[in-house]
């Protein structure tokens, strides 16, 4: 099962930065404005090594440059001991105060045939490329992934009790108070180890970042130290999973059209507004309920039960797989009704629904595709049943922040 150890954490040197100028979003949520923003704010900014300046593979050069010299000048300070590390979120979701609190360490990187590290989600080429070239100039792990066990008698809770004076403290721009500790205790440590070794670990968030990793240490004839960066939580904790929806700039065909073949699949109703139609979606949950937009048009729709839809829901034998409403949104809304591939140009993913509404309304995309959150006991039975959801099925909120705790090889 799961191989955990601890490590010497990397830190920026909170007397040479202001610690909230410097961190950033994970590398694959910065958008372009986020990443000018950054860079503008502090030339020690996270945003020089996950998504550096330079043409063609100089940028990895540069990334791995600037690292060496942030380390000799001591803007970063790696740790003297091996540790592993409480890492706390503390948030605000619907007028609701929530807490998640997990361990980060090492974990052995495993290939995802031997089942002891779990994916759930596809993954796609382009970031594997960029992400395994920064990895290989760096030799470092520059962000952690997020992995996910089961402790439903919560074993491990109480390594994280009476942890002490925190080494970081921040209230982030991302309204999100973020506090890590060091865990020095030994035994604490060996009884978060022995308990990991009887489980496994599904990655929540990282799948790029993870098989980068898998290639460079261990199918690249391996480089000697297989084991990378993760935070792990208790899904049987206090995790919070939102949807991501979708935005599609391009279809050819009639709106007509369109609206009869949904009807071939959905009941349909058309709400007046963009409130009426969350409201429905919020309602409806757990039935397969998805909300479809174009300029001023609003349709929810609901999945029929008949031949038509059993036909698509059943194929291949993915019993899990047809309960996911990410799997029917992409299999008969997008592939079907609208005539789009799988890993076409013209999906783009969104996480915040008034802006969908707004883009689509600006003329930026021509349609809006909304749906409610993935369960996390629908990823546990989909990881474990060796099947994977589309990308971007799931949104981990909130995620770790990047700069607040690096590895060196």
């Amino acid at each position: 099962m799961a191989e955990v150890r601890p490590f010497k954490g990397v830190f920026y040197n909170q007397d040479k930065v202001e610690l909230g100028d410097v961190v950033t979003l994970p590398y694959d949520v910065i958008t372009d404005e986020k990443m000018r923003e950054y860079a503008r704010l502090s030339e020690k900014s996270f945003i020089h090594l996950i998504l550096p300046d330079g043409a063609g593979d100089e940028k990895y050069r540069n990334s791995a440059r600037l690292l060496g010299r942030w380390l000799e000048e001591k803007t970063l300070l790696e740790d003297e001991e091996e540790c592993m590390y409480a890492y706390e979120e503390e948030y605000e979701i619907g007028g609701e105060k929530k807490v998640q609190r997990g361990i980060v360490c090492l974990v052995k990187v495993e290939p995802f045939e031997k089942q002891v590290i779990l994916p759930h989600e596809e993954i796609y080429g382009g970031p594997l490329e960029d992400r395994y070239k920064l990895l290989k100039a760096t030799e470092t792990d520059l962000e952690m992934i997020m992995g996910i066990y089961s402790d439903p008698a919560k074993v491990t809770s109480r390594i994280l009790k009476d942890l002490g004076e925190p080494v970081i403290d921040l209230k982030h721009a991302d309204n999100i108070r973020h506090r890590i500790w060091r865990i020095r205790d030994g035994d604490a440590i060996n009884e978060f180890m022995n308990y990991m070794n009887c489980e496994k670990i599904i990655i929540a968030d990282g799948h790029h970042r993870y098989t980068t990793a898998l290639k460079y240490h261990v199918t690249d004839n391996g480089h000697g130290k297989p084991y990378m960066l993760i935070w792990l939580l208790n899904m049987d904790g206090d995790l919070n999973v939102m949807p991501t929806h979708r935005l599609i700039s391009h279809v050819e065909r009639p709106l007509e059209n369109i609206e009869d073949d949904l009807k071939r699949y959905f009941e349909m109703e058309k709400p007046g507004s963009r409130e009426e139609l969350m409201q429905r979606l919020r309602e409806t949950e757990p039935q397969h309920t998805f909300g479809f937009y174009m300029k001023d048009r609003f349709m929810f729709l609901k999945l029929k039960d008949n031949d038509e839809t059993r036909k698509f829901l059943d194929m291949n034998g993915k019993r899990h797989w047809k309960d996911l409403d990410v799997n029917i949104l992409h299999t008969i809304v997008i592939n079907k009704v609208l005539g789009l591939p799988e890993d076409t140009k013209h999906i783009q993913f969104i996480k915040d629904a008034d802006k969908l509404f707004e883009q689509v309304d600006e003329g930026k995309y021509r349609i809006g595709l909304l749906l409610n959150a993935t369960k996390l006991e629908q990823v546990k039975k989909i990881a474990g049943s060796g099947h994977r959801m589309p990308q971007k099925s799931t949104y981990f909120y909130p995620k770790p922040l990047s700069g607040l705790i690096l590895r060196r090889h």
